[in-house]
């Protein structure tokens, strides 16, 4: 009685029998439970925990109790004694002098191999500034299923709807490794940058083009004779029509599932040619293979539930190009991960990067669960152990670098929670010191954590004058009676953008690089 309603619904959808749901985690979950509560005898003698009991999720405390009532030791953590006897904040308005002093460090100093990085932050430009060292990369890129040839199997699809979305074709245009050849995808971007759209004569005339010049190529190279390789030219062309010119199915329709998996077999010849030189290209055949397999039962699917399917088969994918390589000092994501002392710990991404804590439910709802016996964690149960991890790796390092940008996308970052413990604290506040990049890079000897790192000043380069001049006369440049609304949107936006286009002045196309 007197349930909040959204309880109530949820109540309600559990019950229905129409579509039965398969067993999810939590129920797996309390079926362990159950099956303890009859007291098996089970082949575990003891378990050491890593962090106090009061500060694991609630269900993961009925478990410890269930195994204890089976005969199995519980061993809290013993509180660790200690701190660093050197603390070093590194602050810099950039991420990459922070990289490179990392990588002279790990290269220069004897106590590398007694190292731990902790990185919280995307380590790519860390890991260019590695290989620039000659070393290992750690490959802790930031996560996304939206970059190179994990991008393809998404935006090929996208092309099966109408109306088409002209953003989509061009990013599948211009995607390294994309399915169209660079020289033709570079036609293609201009008759649609000219006139969008696939229909119209800018169109035809790219891929009459498209068509010529491959045709000229297979002539050069002497394996075909004139005749021959304008028929191979002519249907290259058409091939490349056919990938983006499909037939396409309206938005809020559902399309047979027969046309998806068309353009998946499609893109999986496409992907075999790429699998000698490229290994993630065997991933995304992968993922073909398994969006494939979910699709031969169903007869038509719509877009929403297609790209649903899409997002759970690709996953999360890796942006950096390094994966982790074998290094002799250590690489973790998270301070939990910190298990045992190290000489040296390199905290790479010092700064606040939590996102607001979620509260799920309204405390409502949480006093009516409590009073059925449902005991909810607390939404500060998961900082609070964050913050057990943060201070217990204080005691399990001699010395602490910490690598702090002040700045990422143009926008301040804060300090991460930690540092205001460290002040808090007058022992490890004393041993505490910080250095600038900016101060510390001009430094004749620059070194850190008593390691010179053997850094050169760049020497000065000479400066090239202009290869040319031209004079304007800006008392003969008088504004138009009549703009368009491209060139209004110049004058208001980018005055200057403006101004160059009325003296004739453009930007180079970037698809000639």
């Amino acid at each position: 009685p007197n349930q909040p309603e959204r309880l109530a619904a949820l109540a309600e959808i559990e019950l229905l029998d129409a579509k039965p749901l398969d067993p999810g985690l939590a129920d797996r979950f309390r079926s362990v439970l159950n099956q303890l509560k009859e007291q098996p005898h089970l082949p575990l003698q003891r378990i050491c925990l890593q962090e106090p009991r009061r500060l694991l999720p609630g269900p993961w405390q009925k478990l410890l109790n269930e195994l204890e009532s089976c005969g199995v030791q519980i061993s809290e953590p013993i509180a660790e004694q200690g701190r660093p006897d050197e603390i070093v904040i590194l602050e810099s308005e950039h991420t990459w002098p922070l990289a490179q002093a990392v990588a002279s460090w790990l290269r220069q100093s004897p106590d590398a191999k007694g190292a731990a990085l902790l990185c919280q932050q995307d380590t790519t430009q860390l890991d260019q500034a590695l290989h620039g060292q000659g070393l290992p990369a750690t490959g802790q890129g930031e996560m996304s299923s939206q970059l190179g040839i994990l991008q393809l199997l998404p935006l090929v699809l996208e092309n099966l709807w109408k109306p088409v979305r002209i953003e989509r074709l061009m990013e599948l245009l211009s995607v390294p490794l994309s399915p169209v050849p660079s020289f033709a995808a570079r036609r293609l971007i201009r008759a649609i940058a000219k006139v969008p759209g696939l229909e119209g004569q800018k169109w035809k005339d790219a891929l009459a083009d498209i068509a010529k010049e491959k045709a000229g190529h297979l002539e050069r190279d002497g394996k075909m004779t004139r005749d021959d390789a304008n028929k191979e030219g002519s249907q290259f062309a058409q091939e490349i029509d056919q990938w983006l010119r499909v037939d396409r199915v309206e938005v809020d329709h559902e399309a047979p599932t027969a046309l998806v998996i068309r353009a998946i077999d499609r893109l999986q010849a496409h992907l075999a040619r790429l699998m000698d030189r490229y290994p993630m290209a065997m991933v995304a055949m992968g993922h073909c293979r398994d969006l494939r397999m979910i699709l031969s039962d169903m007869q038509t699917i719509g877009k929403p539930l297609l790209d649903r399917i899409v997002d759970d088969v690709i996953g999360p994918g890796r942006s950096s190009g390094n994966l982790r390589e074998a290094a002799p000092w250590g690489v973790i994501g998270d301070a939990a991960q910190l298990l045992g002392p190290v000489q040296t710990l390199i905290w790479w991404g010092f700064m606040d990067a939590s996102s607001p804590t979620r509260h799920i439910w309204t405390e409502a709802e949480r006093q009516w669960l409590s009073d059925q016996g449902v005991r909810l964690d607390p939404p500060s149960l998961a900082r609070e152990r964050e913050r057990h991890h943060w201070l217990a790796s204080l005691t399990r390092c001699k010395r602490l670098w910490l690598c702090r940008p002040l700045e990422l996308d143009g926008e301040p970052v804060a300090m991460h929670p930690l540092w205001a413990e460290i002040e808090a604290d007058p022992n490890l506040a004393g041993n505490a010191r910080h250095l600038r990049a900016s101060d510390w890079f001009t430094s004749e000897r620059p070194e850190i954590l008593g390691t010179p790192l053997g850094l050169v000043p760049p020497s000065p380069v000479s400066e090239s004058g202009a290869t040319a001049w031209k004079t304007f006369d800006a008392s003969k440049l008088k504004g138009p009676e009549k703009l368009s609304p491209t060139s209004l949107g110049n004058l208001f936006g980018c005055s200057f953008k403006w101004l160059l286009e009325e003296f004739g002045i453009a930007a180079s196309d970037v698809m000639d690089f």
